[in-house]
């Protein structure tokens, strides 16, 4: 598999935990709104999850185009790793809340507790996902630029 193919490979499969993980994370906030009173708030946890998920929609938006293949180390390969690094960590934060919320939730309804522990999955798949990803391109980045010489041939004359 090629470096352009397991690129796309993962891309693809970030767009579909993405939106696994959107669309989790969006009935979370919903279910936590609607059970609290009109006065509170949903918990932090929750809507770190859901910038999470966002921060990964927005990343999956933007990345595919910033890691196009080129012969050489162009900055946006650099852009690519930065953005990679950066919605990773924002999945690995709402990773750990998720999972501290989980443990310490005490309103937890059947439906709600199921839906949260998918959350925590898929959004560990997220992470993991962005972390091999920028991994690979960091690898591609530290790897030497390779200068291209031409042989040419001596100059010297030829017999007929």
């Amino acid at each position: 598999m090629s470096h352009v193919d397991a690129i796309h490979s993962l891309r693809i499969s970030q767009g579909i935990f993405t939106a696994v993980n959107l669309a989790l994370a969006s009935y979370l906030f919903h279910s936590s709104t609607q059970s609290t009173q009109s006065t509170h708030y949903p918990s932090g946890d929750i809507a770190v999850s859901l910038a999470a998920a966002c921060a990964s929609a927005i990343g999956v938006c933007c990345a595919p185009v910033q890691s196009n293949p080129s012969p050489r180390r162009s900055p946006k390969l650099f852009v690519a790793f930065a953005i990679d690094w950066v919605v990773a960590l924002i999945n690995l934060a709402a990773l750990v809340a998720l999972a501290l919320f989980t443990t310490q939730s005490y309103y937890c309804s059947a439906n709600t507790c199921t839906v949260m522990k998918v959350n925590a999955v898929f959004t560990g798949f997220n992470f993991t996902n962005w972390a091999a990803t920028a991994t690979f391109l960091g690898m591609r980045l530290s790897k030497k630029a390779k200068r291209v010489t031409m042989v040419l041939p001596s100059m010297e004359k030829v017999p007929y």
